[in-house]
């Protein structure tokens, strides 16, 4: 329509005009809408609405696990305002909601199958979900028994939990909290029983800070002192938990805690200062149940995370803390790409293996064995595993999401279980049996598909595909970035870019379809960029670590050359792109990049979105949580040594705020833990007092980032009005 070919020309082709804000009240008279309170921004248009609405409606299905009964399996995913658990007994078969609740459901451990098979005293089918409040990311645990309906919570509904997982066999759960101090994240078991679910457990107490609030007790299983990070768990078996300890993503320890406490290191081995372990399992007997081994993935020596083996011995599992007795750990295949985080399942009763590697953001797949004794690694048959639709043989190519597993069969090897997010098709849960043969050569696994996500009624076959490209930056470093370009044209001019760098700053675009994306390219022929500049993971540990410290402003300067291409030779053969009308968008560290994008690239940027981002290191390093704020200052750099602090000071967006010339719209959530909001009406402050067009809007029923359907609409419509 005519309305829609005009967003073309407005707001990616604006006029500075002079702000409505009022600086001597501030952001006191906000407009309320609901949860939403904003400033500047429009009246909500019925029309863009209407049309949005299809794309917003998109849904998405998250694996959580197999049902206990061993009848279908647990989705996440969303029909009314936020995520909730679903179950789903067949392929195909319809989703049936289980939890209600106001909140989204972040996590979802279904009870295993041989916790419900152990008798009458033992847990009923049901499973442990995460869910926090109002987005303030103080996850709590409860328990949801299907049988009946009732929830009960199991943590103290004040501190940080999370990294749960359940025992193989016992009824037991294992997670962390920084229920010591508020800062420092430690491992502690229940137990959960019939009984204590609804008889009492005689040992429980009441927490003091919430006294109407009985807990289970809890047993301290490890305490990681005043190092600072995450301490998780990977594997519950026996008497041993495999255990991580997260200080950055350069630096992550694995290591095998016993009822005694720490039995001994995994990885990285005490020659080596600094190494990154993660994804692991344990290879246990099939006699005893006793760990025999490690499966996982570390870049101890490489530049890449590669898939590793290392024996245990009775001595390793004995109550000592120390590096393995055999520390000798096997490289397994591929060396080019990192195993994916997570992406290590091993099936105890076969034996067999399921790697899932992150090549160039594309999840691809390889299985192997353990030897029958689970002692070692079988090398020689490590296969490639491509997986094919069983419906019409076509390859099921994209980005593994949600809880895969690998489940039993009563005959033949196992099925592996997983939800898989491709370019042009929202996520769904598949399953597929594994070939029973192994070699050397690649194997072909049919997939099939258990939900068919829907897609608000549009046309799957107009929808755009991502293609990689590679530009060359500043000091010669080859950049990916993923180009979604329109599929048909919108007029017959140049193209509009939007430029979109993703948070973390460790994070990573992978080619996964987004909905958005597909209104923008379709509707109003705008091609997105998403760019994975220095610092971003999936590229080894050299890359991951190009921006750190005093480089920060290096990953600025990708998004320059970015710029360059979209302004090259390549970019307008290839998609046409009109460099003369780009805007940016990002979130979290992505909306730091937006602002500093802002502030260096004045003229080359009509516009940019900051959602939920950095804008002066300094006050964000003092004013994020506590439990979060050593972990960042590893990547950023510690703002109480006094010539680290000016250099903070020096690069970040609020001290430069006179050199942002284009309008900013800043979105922002009231109770994020990561980046408060004191960030955001900061710049919101700064940028407003040199007379630039400045929007904001807050939720005050979200964190970092939205997760309600209703605040991600409003979002959504502001930021079409906005570049209009």
């Amino acid at each position: 329509s005519k309305a829609t070919v005009s967003v073309l020309n407005c707001r990616l082709s604006v006029v500075i005009r002079k702000p409505r804000v009022d600086l001597d009240t501030g952001l006191a008279h906000m407009e309320a809408r609901g949860a939403l309170r904003v400033s500047e921004v429009p009246a909500r248009d019925a029309a863009l609405g209407a049309r949005l609405a299809a794309y917003q409606n998109v849904r998405v299905a998250a694996l959580c696990g197999p049902h206990p009964s061993g009848v279908g399996c647990y989705i996440l995913t969303r029909f009314a305002n936020t995520a909730q658990v679903h179950h789903v007994k067949t392929a195909g078969g319809a989703r049936r909601q289980l939890t209600f609740l106001k909140e989204p459901v972040k996590e979802c451990l279904p009870v295993p199958r041989a916790i419900c098979r152990a008798g009458s005293a033992c847990l009923p089918p049901g499973f442990v979900y995460g869910v926090d409040t109002g987005g303030d990311e103080q996850l709590q645990y409860w328990f949801f028994d299907e049988s009946n309906g009732v929830h009960t919570r199991l943590t103290d509904g004040l501190s940080v939990h999370r990294g749960a997982r359940w025992h193989d066999t016992d009824p037991k759960l294992v997670y962390a909290s920084n229920e010591r101090d508020g800062t420092h994240f430690d491992l502690y078991s229940i137990e959960i029983t019939r009984h204590t679910l609804y008889q009492g457990d005689p040992a429980s107490f009441r927490d003091a800070r919430a006294p109407e609030a009985v807990q289970f007790r809890r047993t301290l299983l490890y305490t990681s002192g005043d190092e600072p990070g995450y301490v998780g768990a990977l594997h519950y078996a026996g008497k041993y938990i495999l255990a991580r300890h997260y200080t950055s993503v350069t630096d992550v320890r694995l290591f095998i805690v016993g009822e005694g406490g720490v039995t001994a290191v995994v990885a990285p081995s005490p020659a080596c200062r600094e190494a990154a372990a993660i994804a692991g399992q344990f290879a246990l007997s099939a006699e005893t149940g006793v760990p025999c081994g490690v499966v996982f993935a570390s870049d101890e020596g490489t530049l890449f995370r590669t898939l590793r083996f290392a024996a245990l011995s009775e001595a390793d599992l004995r109550e000592k803390e120390g590096a393995l007795a055999h520390p000798e750990s096997v490289p397994v295949g591929a060396a080019e790409w990192d195993v994916a985080s997570g992406g290590i399942w091993v099936c105890q009763a076969s034996g067999r293996v399921v790697v899932e590697y992150n090549k160039d953001g594309v999840s691809t797949l390889h299985q192997g064995r353990l030897t029958s004794a689970r002692t070692q690694f079988d090398s020689e048959v490590f296969q490639e595993l491509r997986l094919v639709t069983s419906d019409g043989g076509a390859t099921l190519s994209g980005v593994i999401s949600g809880d895969g597993c690998l489940v039993p069969a009563a005959e033949g090897g196992p099925s592996f279980m997983f939800s898989v997010i491709t370019g042009s098709a929202p996520g769904d849960v598949y399953t597929a049996p594994l070939p029973e043969v192994l070699g050397p050569a690649s194997a072909v696994a049919a997939a099939t598909r258990w939900t068919e996500s829907e897609v608000g009624g549009l046309d799957p076959s107009t929808f755009t595909e991502p293609v990689l490209v590679h530009y060359t930056s500043f000091d010669g470093l080859v950049v990916p970035a993923f180009v979604y370009a329109p599929r048909r044209r919108v007029d017959e001019g140049p193209i509009p870019v939007v430029v979109h760098p993703h948070g973390g700053p460790e994070g990573q675009h992978r080619p996964k379809f987004n909905p958005f994306y597909q209104y923008l390219t379709a509707e109003l022929g705008i091609c997105v960029i998403d760019p994975n500049v220095r610092g971003s993971s999936g590229y080894g540990k050299e890359y991951v670590s190009m921006d750190n410290g005093r480089r920060r402003e290096d990953s600025v300067k990708d998004i320059g050359a970015l710029l360059d291409w979209i302004g090259g030779e390549e970019a307008r053969a290839r998609f046409n792109l009109d460099a003369s009308r780009v805007g940016v968008w990002g979130g979290s560290y992505g909306g730091y990049m937006t602002l500093a994008s802002l502030v260096h690239y004045p003229q080359r940027l009509r516009c940019g979105i900051d959602m939920v981002g950095i804008s002066n290191f300094v006050t964000f390093l003092e004013n994020t949580k506590g439990y979060r704020r050593d972990l960042r200052r590893v990547k950023y750099g510690d703002e109480r040594d006094p010539e680290m602090r000016a250099f903070l000071e020096s690069i970040s967006p609020s001290r430069n705020a006179d050199r942002i010339r284009s309008p900013l719209f800043i979105v922002q959530g009231a109770n994020d833990p990561r980046v408060p909001r004191s960030e955001a009406e900061q710049i919101h402050e700064c940028v407003a007092k040199s007379g630039v067009p400045v929007w904001y809007m807050l939720a005050e029923d979200e964190g970092h980032g939205f997760r309600k359907k209703d605040n991600i609409d409003a979002y959504q419509e502001a930021m079409v009005a906005f570049w209009r």
